[in-house]
């Protein structure tokens, strides 16, 4: 389902995960910055290994989006980096949100181009 429901899973057994009588894992929820559809956005995002920088770590597509790197109420606190447009015309924005990417490391997406989702 997700990119990296591993790290998801593991994580959440980490942080209080409930292991059923049965002896398997329930992961608990968790938050994820999916990419916005409609309205000019193309429905993908790039993740960054730094904020704006030119090193594409990799693409996903909506509706799968990163594991929030903070997992609090709307992914938790941004950076401020380069300007970047969601697409052509959109307003200009410079907050970058922190998310994991598939090896486990931290990477960044453009704030304003994905929507925060709690799974």
């Amino acid at each position: 389902m997700r990119q990296i429901a591993t790290i998801v899973a593991a994580t959440a057994l980490a942080v209080g995960g409930v292991v059923a009588s049965t002896g398997t894992a329930e992961a608990a929820g968790a938050w994820y910055a999916v990419p916005r559809t409609g309205g000019g956005n193309p429905g993908y995002i790039n993740v960054h290994l730094q904020p704006g920088d030119n090193w594409i770590q990799e693409t996903i597509e909506a509706p799968d989006g990163p594991w929030c790197w903070h997992q609090t109420t709307n992914c938790g606190s941004y950076v401020t980096g380069p300007a970047y447009q969601c697409y052509s015309g959109a307003p200009v924005y410079k907050d970058w949100l922190p998310v994991a990417l598939s090896t486990g490391k931290k990477g960044y997406v453009a704030r304003h181009c994905v929507i925060a989702t709690y799974e």
